[in-house]
């Protein structure tokens, strides 16, 4: 019986052995794929630390181009404020312009001047424009001016 008994044992410490054996080569091959693992972790680490400095320059500057954008278009938004307003007086004082010149071509002159004075031919008027300052809208209603007079 104790043969037995030990045979057991024998066999039992067999298997055992071979057990720890097989742990050991599971836990050597896990340990490997962990330090593979590792190495690519520090690596992508060192690739990122090497990156950051760039990455940060490129944060600051379209920090500054955001900045500057925003400034160009108050800017912006400012001058075309500006011109909306100046266009909107230019088209009251057309309106205005074309009103009075229409009214004085419906209303007939109230008195004839003189024959002496009629005869007389009228200086020849030519509105003072600053070169290129006036649009096409504004020369033609001065030009009707100048014919009605």
């Amino acid at each position: 019986m104790i043969e037995i008994f030990t045979h057991y044992i024998g066999l039992l410490s067999w298997l055992f052995q071979i057990t720890f054996f097989c742990a050991l080569l599971v836990s050597l091959t896990y340990a490997r794929r962990l330090d593979r693992l590792l190495r690519q972790v520090r690596s992508d680490h060192a690739l990122l630390q090497s990156a950051l400095p760039q990455v940060d320059l490129a944060l600051t500057k379209a920090a500054a181009a955001t900045d500057r954008l925003m400034h160009d278009l108050r800017r912006t938004e400012t001058a075309l404020g500006e011109a909306t307003e100046s266009g909107e007086a230019i088209t009251r004082k057309l309106d205005d312009s074309i009103s009075r010149a229409v009214q004085l071509l419906a209303s007939p002159p109230k008195h004839t001047p003189p024959p002496e004075v009629a005869h007389q031919p009228a200086p020849a008027v030519t509105p003072r424009t600053p070169a290129g300052s006036k649009s096409r809208a504004e020369r033609d209603l001065a030009r009707m001016l100048i014919d009605a007079t």
